[in-house]
């Protein structure tokens, strides 16, 4: 996989390379990661699906941030910078975004508005609860125009079983 590279960054791997710098100590974090990464993707006391959710992570986080994972016939310290540079990159987080166009990515903003304008001391009560009912009353009208389906249902029905279940709900008999 290629990698787009800003010319610091080429400055910075040749120095590197000709031993100028060491960003070792810079990022002793996310060395101290890769090592768990790396015992965990190897050790034979972790299941399959487990080590494969990590893979899959790795994976995800490398093609987003345009990363490499490490080549795992290398030396072990080369797997190891490169994970740690993988988990640089991430800033030891990663979330994979959705396409800014998607009604995920709408979703995700909106709630996060949300979110912000109920817990900040900034935004006053009553643009929030604005924010809040004009949502409300949008969503409610579109849900209403399809209650009657079995799809609206099955929606319903598995949003309520959670809470039923936790003595919210249910038949009195």
């Amino acid at each position: 996989m290629k990698t787009k590279t800003s010319k610091a960054q080429k400055a910075i791997a040749r120095a590197e390379a000709r031993g100028v710098i060491d960003l070792t100590l810079v990022h002793r974090g996310n060395l101290a990661g890769a090592r768990t990464v790396l015992a965990v993707l190897e050790s034979g006391d972790v299941p399959d699906f487990l080590r494969d959710a990590v893979m899959d992570a790795l994976l995800a986080a490398a093609r987003v941030n345009g990363q490499v994972l490490p080549n795992f016939d290398e030396p072990k310290t080369q797997q190891i910078k490169t994970l740690a540079d993988l988990l640089a990159v991430t800033g030891g987080n990663f979330t994979p975004k959705p396409d800014p166009d998607s009604i995920e990515a709408f979703a995700l903003h909106l709630s996060e508005v949300l979110r912000l304008a109920r817990t900040s001391d900034f935004v006053p009560a009553d643009f929030y609860n604005a924010i809040g009912e004009a949502c409300n009353d949008h969503l409610t009208n579109e849900l209403l125009r399809d209650s009657e389906t079995p799809e609206f249902i099955k929606f319903a029905l598995e949003r309520i079983a959670p809470r039923a279940a936790k003595g919210g709900g249910g038949s009195a008999t």
